[in-house]
């Protein structure tokens, strides 16, 4: 991943069309496979040259259903990253974002997009958070001891 910083390497990426086959990895089965493939777009997303790879190669419609679907939290979030740097490479590529965001979750994210979108991505991590309080809640009321 540390390589995937440097501009040769990023250059190299898109010469040798390495974007497709790493996108192919960013959905593999295997979460740690898929985590590690995830890291590195995150990275590579900084490139201007590649962020506009991954426009071409549908990368954007993997990233945003794994924010919004992904494997795990760890992963979930690696994906959401990715799409926020991408977001920072103009108004088209956050239009696109927001288009292929109102796919994957069905909402209706046409105003303030990518506010909304950033919304239902962190939502799922809010409800767990509420969920574990609610839990942690119950069990002060029923165990005196964990309550102190």
């Amino acid at each position: 991943t540390k390589l995937a910083d440097k501009p040769t390497i990023q250059e190299a990426f898109i010469e040798v069309r390495a974007i497709q086959p790493l996108l192919k990895l960013c959905k593999s089965p295997n979460p740690e496979v898929q985590l590690e493939a995830m890291d590195v777009c995150k990275v590579l997303s900084r490139c201007p040259a590649c962020a506009v790879q991954f426009v071409h190669e549908a990368g954007v419609r993997i990233f945003v259903s794994t924010a919004s679907e992904g494997i795990n939290t760890e992963i979930k979030s690696s994906a959401y990253r990715v799409l926020q740097r991408l977001c920072n490479h103009g108004p088209e590529i956050s239009q696109l974002i927001v288009q292929e965001g109102t796919d994957v979750t069905g909402c209706d994210l046409s105003e303030d997009g990518v506010d909304k979108l950033i919304d239902v991505f962190s939502t799922g991590v809010i409800s767990l958070q509420e969920e574990a309080a609610k839990i942690v809640e119950e069990l002060c009321q029923t165990d005196p001891i964990a309550s102190k």
